[in-house]
């Protein structure tokens, strides 16, 4: 008994240790899946661009947050009754780069790097993360984190 005891104290870690380790292993995801988050981060970033709050608001799970560049962090309604941060976006062209996706389950985890662009003037360059949610089989956006890049230009002030 004692021998069996003992065996399982080393064999419970061990599993433990195994099932962790799979769970954090890099998921990528399928064509169609991918394609449905490439498209529901474009409409995000028009619908930003454009300044349509409604569609926006449509978009953002119950439990969005964003911590943004600036060190503001918000819930939805905060984000949706903050007309300064969106418009700030409002009108500029995005350009995305070093674009990295990945699934587990029904959330998706989008990081990248994106410039915002008038003409052809990079205005402010900062990394991003995106959280999404598969909810009713439509991908909710459920969280956002800008870092300004090292490389970006100062930002423009906000009005």
């Amino acid at each position: 008994m004692k021998k069996i005891l003992v065996q399982n104290c080393f064999l419970l870690p061990l599993l433990c240790c195994c099932s962790l380790f799979s769970i954090a292993q890099k998921s990528t995801p399928s064509p169609q899946v991918q394609k449905e988050l490439d498209e529901a981060e474009a409409a995000m970033f028009k619908s930003v661009q454009d300044y349509n709050t409604p569609y926006f608001e449509s978009i953002m799970s119950d439990d969005y947050i964003t911590i943004n560049g600036d060190g503001v962090m918000m819930n939805k309604t905060q984000t949706i009754a903050d007309s300064v941060h969106r418009k700030m976006m409002s009108g500029y062209a995005c350009r995305l780069s070093d674009k990295t996706t990945r699934v587990y389950g029904n959330v998706g985890i989008i990081t990248g790097k994106a410039q915002v662009m008038v003409q052809d003037k990079v205005m402010v360059e900062f990394l991003y993360t995106e959280i999404w949610t598969k909810e009713k089989n439509k991908w909710m956006f459920s969280g956002w984190q800008g870092t300004m890049s090292k490389d970006s230009p100062p930002p423009p002030a906000m009005k």
